[in-house]
């Protein structure tokens, strides 16, 4: 039986050390991050699905106002209709968040995953806006699977912004194998963000 990992956000009164307030926020939370001068906390929740017979929950982003502690915006992936459980239980994609200073941009990023050639789902970056439900776009690559994390503590980030946020870069690392057919060369995709 799956082990609920529900995440929630609490806020906290600096004086008197005490929660003022829980904002719920989804199946594990896989990176949070604060806007220029804080004044939005950007969280990702991660895909799952607890069991063969359970419905998908996809990659979400939610955004909170820091000023008045209220969720402006809950942005989700659309559902790949594949199961993300793998042999030994529960498994997520490898996902990655970062958007511009202006917060006019956000992006995710999943590794997909590697499931056969019924149930594979390449890479791809989905890119969200606050002003819409719906993806502004979704960008697919042509790998898939599982980035190698070396320890529980390894965020890396495979997402990153030039310094005039025109262009994004995507980080593959490539595949190690034993087996030549298998092995990948890592590449760096870049992304032009206005287009």
């Amino acid at each position: 039986k799956a082990v609920k990992q529900i995440s929630t956000l609490a806020i906290l009164d600096t004086s008197s050390m005490k929660v003022t307030k829980t904002i719920p926020l989804g199946w594990r939370v896989h990176k949070m991050a604060f806007s220029k001068e804080r004044r939005y906390l950007v969280c990702l929740t991660t895909a799952k699905s607890e069991s063969k017979n359970s419905a998908e929950e996809p990659e979400t982003v939610i955004v909170v106002d820091t000023r008045t502690n209220e969720v402006l915006a809950r942005r989700s992936k659309r559902k790949t209709g594949v199961n993300f459980e793998v042999s030994a239980g529960t498994e997520d994609v490898t996902a990655d968040l970062l958007f511009t200073g202006d917060l006019s941009r956000i992006f995710i990023y999943d590794s997909g995953i590697e499931g056969g050639k019924k149930h594979s789902v390449g890479a791809s970056i989905t890119v969200f806006t606050l002003e819409s439900e719906a993806p502004l776009a979704e960008i697919p690559f042509d790998f898939h699977g599982h980035f190698f994390i070396y320890r529980d503590d390894d965020h890396r980030s495979f997402l990153t912004l030039s310094p005039d946020e025109k262009w994004l870069y995507l980080v593959e690392s490539g595949t190690m194998s034993f087996d030549p057919k298998r092995r990948r060369n890592g590449r760096v995709h870049v992304v032009d963000t206005d287009t």
